[in-house]
């Protein structure tokens, strides 16, 4: 343990701008909200590949995934700054040295970003039946940025395998959990992205009835597959970890409580299509219940992982209110605005619609 220590940097000396566990809440909350346009992005993604080989109105279906996805990749963007910066706040020391460590697959992301938005709109103004290509590019590339994203997250938190993967002793994939973790945030974007199409084609008033019913049923028999294949994924991905990472999840009341929560909300919902009884607003809750007790999961268990080089209470704080209550403000405002942009935008996706009749 001391040598690994030894090749940890030391934490930032300028003090917090307020409270380390003013910070938790935060990362938690601001990843929560990445997650709510991430998943639709990622999710959206393999959807709109999968939904072009449905016979009925399989390609109308995926032709409306790219077009709502262009809008949903901006807001992914937008907010997966806030938590990143959160992160570095509080684990600097560990995210930078893992993105170091990856090198130029870190730095691809970047690019991958750039590229797969770009492929997405070509996909988007193709004619109905060209510019799938384009689409398929863009996908592979944002499953490259979702590998990218949980391979540094890990890496971060597992200093141990630093060294051996710097000196290519060891392979980047080589680190516990990897597969298991990513496969689970897949599916569970694959879900969300079902569930949303559900609400999606009740909202769209220029939908077709054949059109609306078809891309209701792909996306709750989408959300049902995720969700069963979860009953295999989640115990792989729980039980990947060393055993004292999962057993201080098992110990841990909020970690315990909210895994219970999670699995019984996905339970319910599967339970609700199997009988027929699932609704669109119903899927909902259950989907947004499973996902942020799912979120605050994954905080237990890296603070599980970081806890055993690092504690974030001994960080030195010198609060800043006047700028904590600026920032407060800001995301309030922000929060309201995105409200007021999405309602907008989906009035004048109807109002559009009814015109050209």
């Amino acid at each position: 343990m001391s040598s690994i220590l030894n090749y940890i940097p030391k934490p930032d000396v300028i003090p917090l701008p307020s409270p380390a566990p003013l910070f938790v809440f935060f990362i938690v909350f601001t990843f929560i909200l990445h997650l709510l346009f991430m998943n639709l992005t990622l999710g959206g993604s393999i959807l709109m590949i999968i939904s072009r080989w449905k016979k009925d109105y399989g390609k109308e279906i995926s032709k409306e995934i790219a077009k709502f996805n262009t809008f949903t990749i901006s807001l992914t963007i937008t907010t997966g700054v806030a938590p990143l910066l959160f992160v570095q706040v509080l684990y600097g020391q560990f995210f930078y040295s893992s993105s170091v460590i990856l090198g130029w697959k870190w730095l691809c992301v970047l690019a991958a970003l750039a590229i797969g938005y770009y492929f997405y709109y070509l996909y988007k103004l193709a004619p109905e039946d060209k510019g799938f290509g384009w689409g398929v590019i863009a996908t592979i590339l944002f499953l490259y940025i979702a590998l990218m994203l949980v391979t540094n997250t890990l890496l971060s938190m597992q200093p141990d395998k630093w060294l051996s993967i710097y000196t290519h002793k060891r392979f980047w994939f080589d680190i516990d959990s990897l597969v298991p973790r990513y496969l689970h945030f897949i599916l569970a974007a694959v879900a969300f992205t079902g569930v949303f199409l559900t609400v999606y084609s009740k909202l769209r008033k220029g939908y077709s009835e054949g059109l609306r019913k078809a891309m209701y049923d792909f996306g709750k028999n989408s959300f049902l597959g995720a969700t069963l294949l979860q009953i295999v994924v989640g115990p792989w991905f729980l039980l990947s970890n060393k055993p004292e990472i999962y057993n201080g999840l098992f110990s841990s009341p909020v970690g315990i409580t909210f895994l219970i929560i999670g699995i019984l909300a996905g339970f319910l919902g599967a339970y609700w299509v199997f009988t027929k009884g699932e609704s669109p607003l119903k899927l909902s809750i259950i989907m947004v219940i499973s996902m942020v007790s799912m979120a605050i999961v994954r905080r237990v268990v890296e603070n599980l992982y970081f806890s055993k080089y690092f504690n974030y209470s001994t960080l030195k704080v010198k609060p800043q209110w006047d700028v904590f209550g600026i920032f407060c403000v800001l995301l309030i405002g922000l929060l309201i605005l995105l409200f007021w942009a999405l309602k907008r935008n989906y009035y004048e996706l109807n109002k559009q619609e009814e015109a050209n009749g």
